[in-house]
């Protein structure tokens, strides 16, 4: 029996979404694609931010590369894209979107998984290991502002 690729989440309107299991291990998480009754739908945008794109929506908390800024302060970035829930609006940047910025809170850094690396040569007594840790930024988007 095969473990499967893709693990879902259900929304909050009971819609079953999938997610590929790399994207998890990265901390992302499935934003909802419709809204609450009552609540219009929300946006999603793409930032850039330690070399990597995210897809982001309001509310939504993510792991990024360890930025500067410290735990409780706000940041900015840029949009690439920005889009309704429901993709009757799409606006894609060339290559920001003229004033949309999606504004977000840092939440707390920390570090990852240790990393083992070990170097080893046959038949010279050669053998050396270490470790590494990766350090993280944990991100909560507040609002996405068109």
């Amino acid at each position: 029996m095969t473990t499967p690729s893709v693990v879902g989440a259900l929304t909050e309107k009971g819609d079953f979404v999938t997610m590929p299991a790399h994207f998890r291990a990265a901390g992302f998480q499935v934003p909802a694609i419709a809204g609450r009754p009552g609540r219009p739908d929300p946006m999603f945008a793409v930032i850039t931010t330690g070399g990597k794109q995210y897809l982001v929506s309001e509310g939504q908390t993510l792991k990024v590369e360890k930025l500067e800024q410290a735990a409780g302060s706000p940041i900015e970035f840029g949009a690439l894209l920005i889009a309704e829930a429901d993709g009757s609006q799409v606006e894609v940047g060339k290559p920001q979107v003229a004033g949309a910025t999606v504004k977000a809170m840092v939440v707390e850094h920390g570090r990852g998984e240790k990393v083992s690396i070990v170097k080893f040569k046959a038949k010279v007594r050669y053998r050396r290991r270490g470790g590494h840790r990766q350090p993280f930024t944990v991100l909560r988007v507040d609002k996405i502002v068109k």
